[in-house]
């Protein structure tokens, strides 16, 4: 009886050591479709623009959804990172070097910048085996169509409207309490996290199952805009959908300055927590300041409480152009390389669309090709 029992598990040890390490050699080919049933912290190791599952002398990607390379390519059935269209995947194949992003769709720069990539890669340090090396550089895109509205979001989130700001970094850095209200489904601090197979096989058999549904929600449908937006695009004037991010014209020069600060102060305390890596910052505008606009009026998305939808056109060029001058002051005051990559996205929208056809929030092929551009000068300066 002992013996069939003692026989019994080291099968099962066998079979799950078995399934780690398949799992672990497997993860760069594993569709893109079937890493949300990954803990949070392997998903990185899963993605192929690097030689092998862990990283060598890496170059980083921090941000939101533009550094996790959303857009209308995800639509595809089967697809890999390669097969897209990320950025880090066109300069991996183009430099034959190591890529990884941290990016995050709807993050500002508390968390997208600092809270969350600064806890997944000191959590991995944990892990033998798994273990995350700091990157040898790191590129923070920062966009200019929502990042303030959410530096502002998350600045509430963290205590800022009654504390200082300098106490939020504080608590971002030393506490993970944002990192765990996310994560804690997958128990992020215990032994649980050093598995593939358990969270992985586990996600999957309760979708399977009914017991989760990992699928985002359908977005809302938004009524018509009283006004048409519309571009000039290879000398003819194409409309553009209602109601696309602008350049935060919803916010006051005092909110977009406060909003900034966090951004400053964000990048500050990243410089120290990672002091052997390289910094630069690449800024990427909204998506109507990748456009030259025709006409009088743009309808914009709306993000603070009773703003206003309709704005002149020359109050969007001022808003891109103040925006795009402000980044570029606050690198030169972090003595950080910077790369305005919307200098070489205007010049392509000037003949084609870089944005949609079914994703108006994310570039296209054209506009990530472009992009990839902008990166590779950044990394050049660094």
């Amino acid at each position: 009886m002992a013996k069939n029992i003692l026989l019994a598990l080291c099968s099962t040890l066998l079979l799950f050591t078995s399934l780690e390490v398949g799992l672990f050699y497997y993860l760069p080919h594993l569709p893109l479709k079937y890493h949300v049933y990954l803990s949070r912290l392997h998903r990185p190791l899963a993605q192929d623009f690097k030689r092998g599952t862990l990283p060598l002398q890496y170059t980083a990607l921090f941000g939101d959804s533009y550094a996790q390379g959303m857009g209308g390519w995800l639509e595809t059935e089967d697809q890999t990172f390669k097969q897209g269209l990320h950025t880090a995947a066109i300069l991996h194949k183009k430099l034959k070097s190591d890529f990884i992003t941290f990016g995050e769709g709807g993050l500002g720069s508390l968390t997208g910048l600092l809270n969350r990539p600064y806890h997944l890669i000191r959590e991995s340090q944990k892990h033998w085996g798994h273990s995350l090396n700091d990157p040898k550089n790191i590129l923070l895109l920062f966009y200019g169509g929502n990042d303030l509205n959410n530096n502002l979001a998350e600045l509430k989130s963290f205590g800022g409207d009654s504390r200082s700001l300098a106490a939020v970094i504080e608590e971002s850095v030393i506490s993970n309490k944002d990192f765990l209200s996310e994560y804690g489904e997958e128990k992020i601090l215990s032994w649980f996290n050093f598995s593939i197979a358990l969270p992985f096989f586990g996600k999957l058999l309760k979708e399977r199952l009914g017991v989760v549904n990992l699928n985002s929600p359908a977005a809302p449908v938004k009524e018509a805009a009283k006004i048409k937006t519309r571009a000039l695009i290879a000398d003819q004037e194409v409309q553009l959908p209602d109601f696309l991010q602008s350049p935060a014209l919803d916010l006051s020069v005092p909110q977009k300055e406060k909003a900034l600060a966090v951004f400053v102060a964000t990048v500050e305390r990243l410089k120290k927590e990672f002091p052997n890596s390289k910094i630069g910052i690449l800024y990427i505008p909204s998506v109507l300041g990748c456009y030259q606009m025709v006409g009088e009026q743009v309808s914009i998305e709306v993000y603070q409480k009773g703003g206003e939808s309709y704005h002149s056109v020359s109050k969007l060029r001022e808003g891109r152009d103040y925006l795009a001058s402000r980044m570029a002051k606050l690198a030169s005051d972090l003595e950080l390389p910077f790369v305005d990559a919307g200098v070489g996205l205007r010049k392509v929208a000037r003949q084609k669309l870089i944005h949609g056809p079914s994703d108006w929030h994310h570039f296209n092929n054209a506009g990530y090709r472009q992009l990839s551009l902008s990166a590779e000068l950044l990394l050049g300066k660094l």
